[in-house]
């Protein structure tokens, strides 16, 4: 999948023009500012007339749905033209030196949601972007970016449209399209939907028991694609993680797919429980166990590879010191593993039901006579019936 198409710079010349800027509490200043000036300008420029924003360091910009991360590009830089309205995200959570096997990424705005306390993150699967689309209903397609967690699961959320921003108090739309992708625990499943723990549009077929949702297998053909900068070789790369797991899925038969599972999580847990200890972070790529159980299916040596691991001298190996990302990779696979089993189940006892029904539709069918009795076989029966309910009668 092609990472986003970064903002060019268009070379327009220098112009006064009006600026639109929406911040997350639905509030919108409007500035007339010189096109040519940084970003950095403009916020300075927020943070004096609304402080309450927040300062001009924490705050993100976000245009058509892409983050803008670069203070020093211009409105000409990134085709800001009037009408347009920049999103404000304020509060943005200081960068921190990620730990072995977090992955940093551009920071989106932060997202509280309507009473909802807490920064979206911005390190670790969970603050990975994502694209929605193929969703029957429209306003759920689009560009989802991290929000605060909710139920111990990660949250993304999008912003409403311009069509439907809050214009003088009121929206302009009833459905002001704002979504969130979230987990629900009632029913132990990935929503897309208009508000925390209501349900939604469209969910996915599982137990809900992965950290991720899947990007396929959603209700009416909803597609997910999920996107990540700053990914160096060697990093645990989340798109590629589950693009793999989608392959996975399909493993035919299921003892197949689940002798995969159980043997790539026996490598990654033991990983893990030893960190920093090379006999585990090798994998002999001809052994013929390694070959069998794990190789030889569509999937695998992609998970590894999504996963962090390298072919060197024959083996796939992964480097000592990214324990904690065999760690993040088992709780992926452990997960989908759980989901995956859990969908199996409900397959097997689907099929066993409609068995049932066709072997109950191929029983002879009963046949019915006077009076309202049921004979599954044979003729009329004679002798009491004939004599009309068994009275006697004579010759």
């Amino acid at each position: 999948m092609l990472a986003p198409t970064p903002l060019l710079k268009t070379g327009i010349g220098t112009a006064r023009m009006k600026v639109l800027v929406r911040a997350l509490n639905g509030e919108t200043l409007d500035f007339d500012v010189d096109s040519a000036e940084p970003m950095s300008t403009l916020k300075c420029l927020i943070e004096s007339v609304q402080p309450d924003l927040g300062t001009a360091g924490s705050m993100q910009f976000t245009l058509k749905g892409q983050v803008l991360t670069d203070d020093n590009v211009s409105l000409n830089d990134v085709q800001y033209q009037e009408g347009d309205t920049l999103v404000l995200g304020g509060a943005v959570v200081p960068e921190a030196a990620p730990s072995c096997g977090m992955i940093k990424i551009g920071q989106g705005p932060k997202v509280p949601l309507t009473g909802r306390p807490g920064a979206a993150p911005s390190v670790g699967l969970q603050a990975v972007q994502i694209t929605v689309s193929d969703c029957t209903n429209a306003k759920c397609n689009g560009v989802y970016l991290p929000a605060a967690p909710h139920s111990g699961k990660p949250v993304w959320y999008k912003a409403p449209s311009e069509e439907e921003m809050v214009v003088d108090g009121e929206s302009a739309s009833k459905d002001r399209g704002e979504r969130v992708i979230y987990f629900r625990t009632k029913e132990e499943k990935w929503f897309i939907g208009d508000d925390l723990d209501a349900g939604g549009f469209t969910f996915v077929h599982s137990a809900g028991q992965s950290p991720m949702p899947p990007l396929r297998g959603w209700y009416n053909k909803t597609v997910l694609e999920v996107q990540i900068s700053g990914i160096s070789d060697g990093d645990l790369n989340p798109p590629a993680v589950l693009s793999a797991l989608a392959s996975l899925n399909e493993i035919q038969p299921w003892a197949d797919q689940e002798t995969c599972y159980v043997t790539m999580l026996k490598v990654l847990g033991n990983i893990a429980a030893n960190p920093g200890e090379a006999k585990f972070c090798s994998l002999k790529v001809e052994n013929a166990a390694i070959q069998n159980k794990i190789l030889r299916f569509n999937g695998a040596r992609g998970f590894l590879e999504a996963a962090g691991f390298r072919e060197s001298a024959g083996a796939l190996v992964l480097p000592t010191e990214r324990g904690a990302q065999a760690k993040m990779a088992h709780e992926l696979l452990q997960g989908h593993a759980n989901d995956a089993n859990y969908e199996n189940i409900r397959k097997e006892r689907a099929a066993k039901a409609a068995e049932e029904i066709k072997k109950e539709a191929a029983k002879p069918k009963a046949r019915t006579y006077g009076g309202g009795k049921e004979e599954s076989g044979g003729g009329p029966r004679f002798g009491q019936d004939r004599m009309g309910g068994g009275k006697g009668g004579g010759g």
